[in-house]
């Protein structure tokens, strides 16, 4: 995805910070520095102080670089380029477009299938094994952003945000909350995949939510989709997500979680459990990377997933 940006003069590409007047000239004899997430970036440019209009002036080439951005300035047109590429070896780089902590230490077996890899997560999560599918036309983490470069940060933003409206619905299903069941199966539908029979899938959904209503049913749960964590396994698209969850209570330990997959009891009350799990996108999706975003009906948190008792 390109950005243009207009800007009158390119002796300098800058972005400017506003500061007071008096900072500037307390410090104008001292070296300034930036840092990104408390690290320091190597700028090509000193930073220019301008006492008359109290601005620092600071490369804009280096701090976008930095975060996986390219910058390419066209004289003729008088265009300054930013060119966002979240997926672009992250090899001689700190953090990636989020600003997360990339690694390159102490390596999962699999490594050479993501772009990049996170310190947040550690290896068990990158060596979970795929689910099963046309291996013929499988497509890692990596080959998907490689192959399909129209893959922007803003459409992975509104994926990640689609997934996880609809799984901390059902990771904090709480009879307290659940004032309006027609509401809360409705707003449900919307987001997981359409091509089922509307109104069973929806009259399935209001039978859950008047079932949290009668046997008193409180949860509390996060739920994180990893946008460098998409793969194709030759039949659908999915997405590796982290996520916890606490029951809190119930009457009976019976359908407490709205999912194709949860055994009955799987889950004891006021314990935490954390996992990892692949969660399938709509079918309907098959890598157009700008049709809405909507989870498949047959994803579930426990079909290809590690959950762990803490």
């Amino acid at each position: 995805m390109k950005n243009k940006i207009a800007y009158f003069s390119l002796i300098v590409l800058c972005i400017f910070i506003f500061i007071n007047a008096q900072s500037i000239a307390a410090n104008q004899e001292k070296k300034w520095s930036i840092k990104l997430n408390g690290k320091s970036i190597r700028l090509s440019d000193n930073l220019l102080l301008n006492k008359s209009n109290q601005r620092i002036y600071v490369p804009l080439r280096d701090i976008h670089q930095h975060m996986g951005a390219t910058v390419h300035a066209d004289v003729k047109s008088k265009t300054i380029y930013l060119t966002n590429t979240p997926f672009d070896s992250l090899s001689t780089r700190e953090v990636d477009a989020w600003g997360r902590l990339v690694r390159n230490q102490r390596l999962p077996q699999n490594a050479k299938d993501f772009p990049y890899l996170l310190k947040k997560y550690d290896n068990e999560f990158y060596e979970l094994k795929y689910v099963d599918g046309n291996r013929e036309r499988f497509l890692s983490p990596r080959d998907i952003y490689a192959q399909r470069p129209a893959i922007s940060k803003q459409y992975l933003d509104r994926m990640m945000d689609a997934l996880k409206e609809h799984y901390m619905m059902i990771l904090n299903a709480d009879y307290k909350q659940m004032t309006d069941p027609d509401d809360w199966a409705i707003r449900l539908f919307s987001l997981r995949s359409q091509g089922v029979n509307q109104t069973e899938a929806i009259a399935s959904n209001k039978r859950y939510a008047k079932w949290v209503i009668a046997n008193q049913i409180r949860m509390k749960g996060e739920f994180d989709p990893e946008p460098s964590m998409i793969y194709f396994s030759g039949n659908e698209y999915y997405v590796r997500c982290s996520f916890s969850i606490e029951v809190l209570a119930f009457r009976e330990n019976k359908n407490v979680l709205h999912d194709i997959a949860y055994d009955w009891n799987k889950f004891e009350k006021n314990r935490v459990y954390k996992g990892f799990a692949d969660i399938a996108l709509d079918k309907k999706h098959d890598g157009k990377w700008e049709s809405p975003v909507r989870v498949s009906i047959d994803s579930s948190l426990f079909l290809n997933s590690k959950i762990k008792k803490i």
